[in-house]
């Protein structure tokens, strides 16, 4: 035997499909019976107006055969044919028969009537002078006799006929009446059910829509919203998880951001105690940028590994071996900006896991990079900057596109992505030719200052906002640059 709590759960797993399904069987079960019952009763009326239209027929064949007969009696006396005799038999016969018919019917008093009239034609036999002339006298007024009990008899059976009729009526009109009851219970059955299904499916999804617009705002304590259909509760289950899960992922943003503002925080406290000297100061700054990214970069394969079984980590791990090789060999050294493109591809597809489809990355060149002298590690710690500082309110679409382009006179590198842009007082204290040693900018003056170190005076460096931070550094025709170019 089922327990309640088995029951109910049973019933909570109903689905909407079941319970449509299973209401539209029990209506056309319904409307099936109806149908069938009025069928039936109309089939019954029918055939008791038509026993009474029958009774009518049969007692018209008795007086015409019985006018036939009394016919038939005259031409013998008259002539002595004995084919007379024999046509009077066929119409005693056939008048007998329609009598033996109307007995068959219930009604005691036409029983009794109906037995009269046989006895009137039975004297037809029964009279021993029946050819004869003396007794056509007696057997015309006996003929007359039965022919006078027409219009009675006839009377009689049309009653029963207006009788009967008038029950039909009152039947059908009964019949109709249970119908129109039946009808409108079904109508009345059927809104209450439509009603319900309705407000089962309307009600959690207008609870859900308060959700939505709760998580809009930034609340995730999403209230807990109950359906007793499958179909609505899975979906409800489902968005739930989906909230928990965004709110885990975004505290996991928030925590990541925090993390890295104080490494770079702790960053710029280093650039405090630089060296004087230029090739010194270009190495202390090279090495000041590989343990920003390293522990970026080591934080983001921990928790990969933690998170992930194995094989994307692995990946992982070989794109981070390569970039960190590359740091380490660069460090105050010359690279190539075919070289410095491959470290911000690899820092890219690094990113790629943490952020998904949160940031768009794009990268264009035109002409041959191959040969042409930079400073290394310059491009990689610009596009971080987007991505730490140019993106990191963005929740979704957002892009961080890397741009270069070589000519014969010049080399133009552009980096620019969709976020809020630089505030006003780093681009105040960048274009005065400042170093605002902020976490914001320590990357940015970092660069321009290896670069003014390996180029002199043949570069320039930008930053603007438009429609997002803008960074544009310009390689002239005299600098080490392009001399393989």
């Amino acid at each position: 035997m089922d327990n309640p709590e088995g029951l109910m759960k049973k019933r909570e797993d109903r689905s909407l499909r079941s319970r449509f399904t299973r209401f539209v069987l029990i209506i056309f079960i319904l409307i099936f019976i109806i149908a069938l019952y009025s069928n039936l009763q109309s089939f019954k009326f029918w055939q008791e107006y038509r026993r009474t239209f029958t009774q009518f027929d049969e007692l018209s064949h008795f007086y015409a055969e019985v006018k036939l007969m009394n016919y038939s009696m005259k031409n013998y006396i008259y002539s002595h044919d004995p084919l007379d005799v024999e046509v009077f038999q066929n119409h005693y016969d056939a008048a007998s028969i329609s009598l033996d018919k109307l007995m068959d019917y219930e009604d005691e008093e036409l029983q009794f009537r109906y037995g009269l009239l046989r006895n009137m034609i039975q004297t037809y036999k029964e009279n021993e002078e029946l050819y004869s002339q003396s007794s056509y006298d007696s057997q015309d007024r006996l003929a007359m006799l039965i022919d006078e009990t027409y219009p009675q008899y006839a009377l009689l059976v049309t009653n029963e006929m207006n009788l009967e009729k008038e029950r039909m009526l009152e039947s059908w009109k009964s019949q109709l009446l249970i119908t129109l009851c039946i009808l409108c219970l079904l109508i009345l059955l059927t809104s209450v059910f439509v009603i319900q299904s309705l407000r089962s499916i309307t009600s959690p999804i207008e609870k859900m829509i308060v959700n939505i617009n709760r998580i809009k705002t930034g609340q995730f304590d999403i209230r807990n919203v109950q359906s007793d259909s499958r179909e609505i509760r899975i979906l409800l289950e489902s968005f739930e998880t989906m909230a928990e899960e965004l709110q885990t992922h975004i505290e996991q943003i928030h925590e990541k951001s925090r993390i890295e503002k104080e490494l770079i925080k702790q960053e710029n406290e280093n650039l405090r105690i630089t060296s004087v000297l230029a090739e010194t100061k270009l190495n202390a700054l090279q090495g000041q940028m590989n343990p920003h990214f390293l522990f970026n970069t080591l934080s983001l394969i921990s928790k990969m590994a933690y998170v992930e079984g194995a094989e994307k980590t692995s990946e992982l791990m070989v794109k981070t071996a390569s970039l960190l090789r590359y740091s380490l060999d660069m460090c105050g050294k010359t690279s190539s900006l075919d070289q410095e493109m491959v470290c911000v591809e690899n820092y890219i597809q690094i990113q790629e896991p943490r952020v998904g489809d949160r940031i768009l990355f794009i990268t264009e060149s035109c002409g041959n990079l191959k040969g042409i002298e930079i400073p290394g590690m310059v491009l990689q710690p610009l596009v971080e900057n987007c991505v730490v500082h140019g993106v990191k309110d963005l929740i979704r679409d957002a892009e961080i596109s890397v741009k270069i382009t070589v000519s014969p006179s010049q080399i133009n590198i552009q980096i620019q992505d969709n976020g809020p842009g630089f505030p006003q007082h780093i681009l105040d204290g960048f274009s005065n030719d400042k170093d605002i040693l902020q976490s914001s900018s320590i990357g940015l003056s970092n660069v321009r200052e290896r670069l003014r170190i390996f180029y002199k005076n043949d570069f320039s460096m930008s930053l603007s906002n438009e429609g997002g931070s803008v960074i544009r550094i310009r390689l002239l025709e005299n600098g080490r640059s392009l001399s393989n170019v």
